[in-house]
């Protein structure tokens, strides 16, 4: 892959993942927000295809992060904890896919199916857990380690460097608030982390493959 289609593959990713955010704070809102279990499930149902759309940006966004940090990757030397890192990146796609398709396909189903809110709950926990929990942390953990790396390896200017450390350190954190279940916590490192790694995906490949 050219310089070129590197960079533009991480302007795309980071499009990707940014509109991926937009439906779940937008469209897909009330399927995660909503008070009770049964208005979030009740929306599943009303709006099919907004809900499978949506989880089918992020299922495309999982992949686009793996290609990004394989890219990142790509600037540094080979040594074993690289390969960790980008190890732990993929290996958190399968948790990350598998709650997705949870919420997209099983839980509405079931939903459908008339089971009880009880079993509904402990789905719908299963898929947050596999997800924000064990596939982000798993994310987070690789792009922090291959982010440690390149700044090591590479130099750059401070800011740039702590721009990135920080997106991946606050998006351990939303692992950690989601182990805890501790809502607004989860909400505002949700949301900082996407802003500061989407961010910084564009300022790496301007950076890197200008």
């Amino acid at each position: 892959m050219t310089h070129t289609q590197s960079r533009y593959s991480i302007y795309a990713i980071a499009t990707l993942i940014t509109f991926a955010c937009i439906f779940m704070v937008g469209p897909m809102r009330d399927g995660f927000l909503a008070e009770q279990l049964a208005d979030r499930v009740g929306f599943m149902a009303s709006n099919p295809g907004i809900w499978k759309l949506g989880w089918t940006l992020w299922m495309f966004s999982a992949l686009g992060l793996l290609l990004f940090c394989t890219l990142l990757a790509s600037a540094i030397e080979n040594s074993p904890l690289k390969t960790f890192g980008l190890f732990a990146v993929a290996l958190g796609i399968a948790p990350d896919l598998a709650a997705e398709t949870l919420f997209a396909y099983v839980i509405p189903l079931a939903s459908a199916q008339e089971v009880g809110l009880p079993t509904l709950a402990v789905l719908e926990r299963t898929a947050v857990m596999l997800t924000s929990f064990l596939g982000n942390g798993l994310y987070n953990i690789g792009g922090l380690i291959l982010t440690l790396l390149y700044v090591k390896q590479t130099r750059p200017p401070m800011w740039f460097s702590a721009w990135g450390i920080v997106a991946w350190i606050l998006g351990l954190g939303l692992s950690i608030a989601t182990a805890a279940n501790l809502l607004l916590i989860i909400a505002l490192f949700t949301g900082a982390a996407m802003v500061l790694s989407t961010t910084w995906m564009v300022l790496f490949a301007r950076r890197q493959f200008a």
